[in-house]
């Protein structure tokens, strides 16, 4: 709607004058205001925040939006969305997320799509020029390097591979890992 539109670009003009300030990579804006910015405590703490403030709320109103900061190095350092993510903007009463594109890592892609149909939130990609799309064809063939040195690396490093082979097929992953990222 308008009114998602409004609160969409309030939340990335928002989150690009935080994350120039290296505070954090998202912002919850609900009906032209800022509820709540990322800092250091993480994305899922913010949303608990909501959550408790929005607990007798009966309209979904409301959106978190996430982006990478413009100091921060993308090779090591992505804003990552997961399952977990979705469940708690459902929970806190928000109607759908926004990303940015090329910028956003994607943990479990096809529990995140069907959560989001579930709860039935919207899901908004947009270009740095404020160009809004759902779908981008990945066609540049890119190397991923894991490393993982315990079990729960291990476990994690596979869900990855696991992601990013949905997203794109022209990946090559390298590294060294465990058993279950061997699996995949």
């Amino acid at each position: 709607t308008a009114n998602d539109n409004k609160d969409i670009l309030l939340a990335y003009k928002t989150a690009k004058i935080i994350g120039n300030l290296d505070i954090g990579q998202g912002v919850i804006v609900s009906k032209n205001r800022v509820l709540a910015v990322e800092g250091a405590e993480g994305t899922n703490l913010m949303l608990e925040k909501i959550i408790t403030i929005n607990s007798n709320k009966k309209v979904k109103t409301g959106l978190l939006l996430k982006t990478s900061q413009n100091i921060q190095d993308k090779r090591v350092d992505l804003p990552t969305v997961g399952p977990e993510t979705i469940h708690l903007i459902a929970k806190a009463g928000l109607k759908g997320i926004a990303i940015t594109s090329d910028d956003i890592l994607i943990i479990k892609l096809k529990e995140v799509v069907e959560l989001i149909n579930s709860y039935n939130l919207f899901f908004v990609v947009m270009e740095d020029d404020l160009s809004i799309w759902i779908i981008k064809k990945m066609t540049k063939a890119i190397k991923v390097a894991i490393i993982a040195g315990e079990r729960s690396g291990d476990l994690i490093g596979a869900d990855l591979i696991r992601s990013l082979k949905i997203l794109r097929d022209n990946i090559e992953f390298l590294g060294v890992g465990g058993d279950q990222m061997e699996k995949v």
